[in-house]
């Protein structure tokens, strides 16, 4: 059984966890949240651990099945860093692998892939 992810800093935004109770409801799909603070803070050498074991392992084939490049998480603010996964919503599969993401400014994308499984 698959899953949803959802990688965020603190306990996340609400309308966000809304969405995914929604989705639990409807598609009787799990979530759980990742938080990639430390302390209420920021940290960004849990989110380089999460993206090292999580996305870096899945890259190639996140990419040849997705047409778009992990790389594509990368902040426009982060400058020196390069990714940024707090807004990340993403179907895990029953071994934890990644199988899909989104931004969750295009959750809508989400439903529709959970639609078509």
């Amino acid at each position: 059984m698959v899953k949803i992810r959802y990688y965020c800093l603190g306990k996340g935004e609400k309308e966000i966890k809304d969405f995914l109770e929604d989705i639990k409801e409807k598609y009787n799909l799990p979530y759980e949240i990742v938080d990639l603070s430390t302390n209420e803070q920021y940290d960004g050498e849990k989110e380089k651990e999460v993206y090292e074991k999580d996305f870096k392992p899945m890259a190639k084939i996140l990419k040849e099945k997705l047409g778009r490049s992990i790389t594509k998480l990368r902040s426009n603010k982060a400058r020196g860093h390069y990714i940024s996964l707090p807004g990340t919503l993403a179907i895990i599969d029953k071994d934890n692998n990644i199988i899909w993401y989104v931004t969750t400014d295009k959750k809508e994308e989400l439903v529709k892939e959970i639609q078509s499984r």
